[in-house]
């Protein structure tokens, strides 16, 4: 466990030195100045561009996780195009049927002679008190008609109000494209910045830029302890006194994914790949689409979206976290990773990055736990 322990230590401080090797100088600094002013200000422009890297990293998480929620929507939207075009050809085929039952009565008043002739050869052939039945037959015959004039104006009402809902859908999935492609442009426009940004990496900065990376990664971590701890002893509060006040129950957790193992060891035969957003393997991955390939490996599919990754999953406390669990961050739910144990996950953090272990308290606040269903 110490080894292991040291190889996660070891992938984040090399993860630290290569991000903040990308902070360059913002405004030149002339190499081999001395004093405590000169070091002050050098920290000061490391932790600004820092913050500026951070800020991008999180913009492109960000809309990587709006890539994947737009192709859900066009997913969805395609299904109900094709279920509308399903109502419609049923429609045109009850108006096809309509207009066929409609010829042969046509046929039939034609070979017949209509109903005038029907009624002379009915009463040709019977006595004159025989004429209500008569007269009742015909009028059954003329609704029958009128019921299938009826019909035929009411498939083809049917079929236009389809069409109608079949134009409105089409219209929903070229919106939903749009949205898409403009996720896409955002996307690609951060990459950009961040490119522009990577590109100043140089010089004495590094080593600087590089510890005041490690004390704010620390400080992060010891918060979000701080702020887990009071969570808990808020949340043990609250249960002693709805245990006070009634005698409440709750059902017991569900135990942990039996394939849990299975899904961790496909997350592990990844560490290493880059990071790329909307990418699902097997070459490079997003955070979704690592987590995805993991328990697909172990026989459970999820979709390509973090958020829609929570909602399939049953919410437990962190201090029930088993490996396999997958671990959610931020308010909106736009990162995540797989638990491994010890405090670490394996997650792809961000574009320039690779897959690799981290600790659960490294990313951000909120931290919410999900176990993997069946």
């Amino acid at each position: 466990m110490v080894e292991f322990a040291g190889q996660v230590v070891s992938r984040h401080l090399r993860h630290v030195v290569a991000v903040v090797l990308a902070c360059a100088v913002i405004g030149a600094v002339t190499p081999g100045v001395a004093g405590a002013d000169a070091i002050a200000d050098k920290r000061a422009q490391a932790a600004g561009v820092a913050r500026q890297i951070d800020a991008l990293n999180r913009r492109i998480d960000q809309l990587s996780e709006r890539y994947d929620a737009a192709r859900l929507r066009v997913r969805d939207v395609n299904a109900k195009l094709s279920a509308a075009t399903a109502a419609a050809a049923r429609a045109e085929q009850g108006a096809l049927d309509t207009r066929a039952r409609l010829r042969s009565i046509a046929v039939d008043a034609y070979v017949h002679g209509g109903s005038t002739n029907a009624l002379g050869t009915f009463l040709a052939q019977h006595d004159a008190g025989d004429l209500g039945v008569a007269q009742q037959y015909l009028d059954a015959a003329s609704g029958y008609q009128t019921t299938v004039l009826d019909a035929l104006r009411a498939a083809g009402e049917d079929a236009r109000a389809r069409q109608a809902e079949l134009s409105v859908v089409r219209n929903d999935e070229a919106a939903a494209s749009a949205a898409l492609g403009r996720a896409r442009t955002a996307a690609q426009q951060a990459v950009g910045q961040q490119t522009a940004t990577l590109a100043k990496v140089k010089g004495e900065l590094a080593i600087l830029v590089a510890a005041e990376q490690r004390r704010q990664a620390l400080a992060l971590a010891a918060r979000t302890r701080a702020f887990l701890a009071q969570q808990a002893r808020a949340a043990a509060v609250a249960a002693a006194r709805a245990r006070a006040a009634a005698d409440l129950t709750t059902g017991p957790l569900p135990p942990p994914n039996g394939r849990g193992a299975v899904a961790v060891a496909a997350a592990q035969r990844q560490l290493g790949k880059p990071y790329e957003w909307g990418a699902a393997g097997p070459d490079s991955f997003d955070c979704s689409g690592l987590t995805m390939w993991a328990w697909r490996a172990a026989g459970v599919s999820l979709d390509h979206y973090s958020g829609s990754q929570y909602a399939e999953t049953t919410h437990i406390p962190l201090s029930d976290l088993a490996p396999g669990d997958l671990v959610f961050f931020f308010g909106d739910l736009s990162h995540v990773g797989i638990y491994v144990g010890n405090g670490t996950m394996i997650h792809a953090p961000h574009t320039g990055d690779v897959v690799r272990y981290a600790s659960i308290y490294e990313v951000g606040t909120p931290i919410y736990a999900g176990r993997v269903n069946g």
